[in-house]
């Protein structure tokens, strides 16, 4: 039964808000996704665990391991960095030619 409560908030670099990222608990495979002002909450048993967050348009983020204990409330803030924007670009261009571009 959960008795540890993890929350926190998916930031980009200028401090704002990462809505819709997966947050995924490690090695559990369980998760949620952000909301609009980048938060989540996931209530689970104490153990070792790690976050993992994913969203569109950022490099794949890990948190260091957290060990939490019976009736453990952590709040974690994670920062994403943005992928170069060519390297979202380059499959694009590939699959509509190298005419096209965006405005």
């Amino acid at each position: 039964m959960p008795s540890c409560r993890l929350s926190g908030v998916v930031r980009d670099p200028s401090g704002s808000p990462v809505r819709s990222a997966l947050v995924i608990l490690l090695p559990t495979g369980v998760g949620t996704v952000t909301g609009v002002g980048g938060e989540f909450a996931l209530h689970l048993p104490p153990g070792r665990f790690r976050l993992q967050v994913q969203a569109a348009g950022y490099r794949w983020e890990e948190s260091e391991e957290l060990h939490l204990s019976r009736g453990a409330v952590v709040r974690q803030e994670l920062v994403l960095t943005p992928r170069h924007p060519a390297a979202n670009l380059r499959p694009w261009r590939e699959h509509v030619g190298p005419r096209a571009s965006l405005r």
